[in-house]
C-alpha cells in the first residue's frame, strides 16, 4: 500500500497556519500535559502566537484611532449626540453633511429649520423618496432635532465642478427670477424656510427643478407655489441645466 503518513511536526504546520490561518478558537495548540497537538482544546499557547495576537491587537486599536480622528477633524467633535446620530447619514451626505457627489444634496450649512421640515415630509410621504423614508423615520425616531443642530453647524464645502462659462452665464441671467425667494446671493431665507441654493450639489438642484415643474413636489405656502409655478412654466430642461451651474 506505500508508506504509511505520519503525523505533522509542529514546524511543518507553521506555513500552513501562515497561509491559511483559522479561526483562534480552531487553531492547534499543545497540550501543556501531553506536548501533541490537539484541536479545539484551550491549552498553553505558543509564545509566538501571544505576541502576534498583541501585535494584532495594537494595529487594530491604531487604526481605529486614527479613523476617529480623521473623522472628527472634518465633521467636528463626536461626543456631541447630533454627530453621533448623524453617522448613518454619511454613508450617502457625506461626513458632516458634505456630499463629494453631484446629485446628492450637501446638508452641512443647511438651515435646521427647513432641514426638520424635510425630514418630517419624508417620514410621512408627502416628499416621495423609497430611499429617503427609512432614514427620515430614523432620524425622526432618534433625535431630529439633534441631528438638525448638527449639520446646521457644519460648514459647506461645496464640490468642485468644472462648469461651462456659457452655461454660468445663460444661468446667472434665468437666475434673477429666483432672488425675490432664494436671495440675492441664493442664501435662501431662514424667516420663511426657504432653503439656500448657493453650493448646493449642482445635480440636486437640477433635479429638484425638474419635480417642482412636474408638480411632485410644491411649497405649503400657496404664494410661494404660485409664484414657482408663474417662474418654471416657461422653463424646460436645457433651462435647469443653466441653472445649476450657478449654485
Amino acid at each position: 500500500m506505500g508508506k504509511s503518513l505520519t503525523p505533522f511536526r509542529r514546524k511543518d504546520a507553521v506555513p500552513h497556519e501562515k497561509l491559511f490561518p483559522l479561526p483562534l478558537r480552531e487553531r492547534p495548540v499543545l497540550s501543556a500535559v501531553e506536548g501533541v497537538r490537539v484541536r479545539g482544546v484551550v491549552g498553553r499557547s505558543h509564545p509566538h502566537q501571544s505576541i502576534g495576537l498583541r501585535l494584532s491587537l495594537w494595529t487594530s486599536f491604531a487604526l481605529i484611532g486614527f479613523m476617529l480622528a480623521a473623522f472628527a477633524a472634518g465633521a467636528g467633535p463626536l461626543d456631541s449626540p447630533g454627530a453621533q446620530k448623524s453617522l448613518v447619514c454619511s454613508a450617502c451626505h457625506g461626513f458632516a453633511g458634505n456630499s463629494p457627489g453631484n446629485t446628492m444634496p450637501i446638508l452641512a450649512g443647511i438651515n435646521a429649520a427647513y432641514f426638520k421640515k424635510a425630514i418630517k415630509d419624508y417620514a410621512e410621504g408627502k416628499r416621495t423618496s423609497p430611499e429617503m423614508e427609512p432614514y427620515a423615520k430614523y432620524v425622526m425616531h432618534f433625535g431630529v432635532d439633534d441631528i438638525a443642530g448638527y449639520f446646521a453647524a457644519q460648514k459647506k464645502q461645496p464640490a468642485k465642478v468644472k462648469a461651462d462659462p456659457k452655461a454660468i452665464s445663460r444661468g446667472a441671467t434665468l437666475a434673477t427670477q429666483c432672488v425675490q425667494c432664494h436671495g440675492a446671493s441664493g442664501e435662501g431665507d431662514t424667516d420663511k424656510v426657504i432653503p439656500a441654493l448657493r453650493g448646493q450639489a449642482a445635480g440636486f438642484v437640477q433635479a429638484q427643478l425638474a419635480l417642482f415643474k412636474e408638480n411632485k413636489r410644491k411649497p405649503e405656502d400657496a404664494v410661494l407655489d404660485e409664484n414657482k409655478k408663474r417662474i418654471l412654466k416657461g422653463l424646460d430642461d436645457n433651462d435647469f441645466a443653466d441653472l445649476r451651474e450657478v449654485c
